[in-house]
């Protein structure tokens, strides 16, 4: 989960083991670092429109390695 503006603020240990990093290192990032330049860009976009509302998105994120 994200806030309105793309900062995580709940991640489990089952993504954090899929992203190749842990819960605390994910939590209070912006979404943006694990995400390839165009879905970021996309999401970035999301997050400006500063909604106050709950909406879902899928993206495809990128390992800490890559």
């Amino acid at each position: 989960m994200v806030d309105n503006r793309g900062n995580v603020t709940y991640a489990n240990r089952a993504l954090a083991g899929m992203l190749e990093t842990t819960v605390t290192d994910l939590l209070g990032r912006p979404i943006y670092r694990f995400m390839d330049a165009d879905a970021g860009a996309r999401a970035e976009g999301f997050a400006r429109r500063g909604a106050a509302t709950s909406e879902a998105h899928d993206f495809q994120l990128v390992t800490a390695e890559g």
